[in-house]
């Protein structure tokens, strides 16, 4: 047992990769013009690194079917859920933040603000395939799932997030 729980952290120590934080491979700088650009495209990729993880928990925020292990069995079993997904993260404060125009600049960290982010949701999932018997559960189940999640329209210290079309 610990030979394996060895090798284990053997093996994922050696096969790890660097983080790459302020890597400028996104913002390329081989003309003048991309030179003055290269600072606000480098922040706009920090942020967006820094802000997806958490904004992309709250909105799958877990199994569509909660309280299942597995398929609903088959048709004529259906779950409809309302929830409420909320991840206690912190977002940048950005008011302050100043670009330079001669290339990517190394910059203090931004400031964060702790807040809860929430993230309505609704689902619907009906069983169309119970699956094949297989010890004491079933393989294959097939559902049909349905989430619909409320994005709310955002707009404040210049920056506005709306979704396309409503």
């Amino acid at each position: 047992m610990k030979a394996r729980l060895f090798i284990l952290f053997a093996a994922t120590a050696l096969t790890g990769t660097s983080l790459s934080a302020q890597d400028t491979g996104l913002c390329p700088a081989t003309t003048t013009a991309q030179r003055v650009s290269q600072d606000a495209c480098q922040k706009a990729v920090d942020l967006f690194k820094y802000v997806a993880p958490q904004l992309g928990t709250a909105i799958s925020g877990g199994n569509a079917t909660l309280g299942q292990g597995g398929s609903l069995g088959g048709l004529g079993h259906f779950s409809i859920g309302i929830r409420v997904n909320v991840v206690q993260g912190s977002l940048p404060q950005i008011q302050n933040t100043s670009v330079a125009a001669n290339g990517a600049q190394n910059s203090p960290p931004f400031e964060t603000k702790s807040q809860f982010i929430p993230m309505p949701t609704a689902d619907l999932a009906i069983g169309i395939f119970k699956g094949l018997p297989l010890a004491i559960t079933n393989v294959g189940g097939i559902d049909l799932l349905v989430s619909a999640a409320y994005l709310p329209e955002f707009d404040g210290s210049g920056v506005s997030v709306r979704v396309p079309d409503g």
